[in-house]
């Protein structure tokens, strides 16, 4: 299973949606998932190692040779 598969199963089993710019919102699918990691990378390549993005309770962090991609699922109180 790819990243962006586990990702996609992720948002499904929590019911995390997106908005798009037109409005519709959406629990997004791996192909999506994979075009916002696309986008992040090319947004990150030219950043300091540890730069960070966030995208849709995604955030994606430059490092020397890859990105990590964390998920932000909820506040611990």
């Amino acid at each position: 299973m790819t990243l962006e598969e586990k990702l996609a199963e992720l948002f499904l089993d929590n019911a995390f949606t997106w908005t798009l710019t037109n409005g519709s919102i959406i629990i997004p699918d791996a192909d999506d998932i994979e075009r916002v990691l696309d986008e992040a990378a090319r947004q990150l390549y030219n950043e300091e190692t540890g730069t960070r993005l966030d995208v849709g309770r995604l955030i994606i962090e430059k490092r020397d040779t890859d990105h990590d991609v964390y998920v932000y699922v909820g506040s611990y109180k």
